[in-house]
Parts: structure tokens; sequence; C-alpha cells
């Protein structure tokens, strides 16, 4: 994997675990 794939998955990931916590902290 060359460096760009890896911080578009690095990136990626970030935004998913932002919007779950969001979600989750709206929820209760």
């Amino acid at each position: 994997m060359d460096k760009i794939a890896i911080t578009l998955l690095f990136v990626l990931t970030a935004v998913i675990c932002l919007t779950v916590f969001h979600m989750a902290d709206g929820k209760f």
C-alpha cells in the first residue's frame, strides 16, 4: 500500500469513529 491509500484509510476511519461517537452522544 502507498502513503495515499494509508492516509485515505486513516481519514475514513477517523470520520466513521467521530460520526458514531456523535450519534451515541446524542442518544444518551
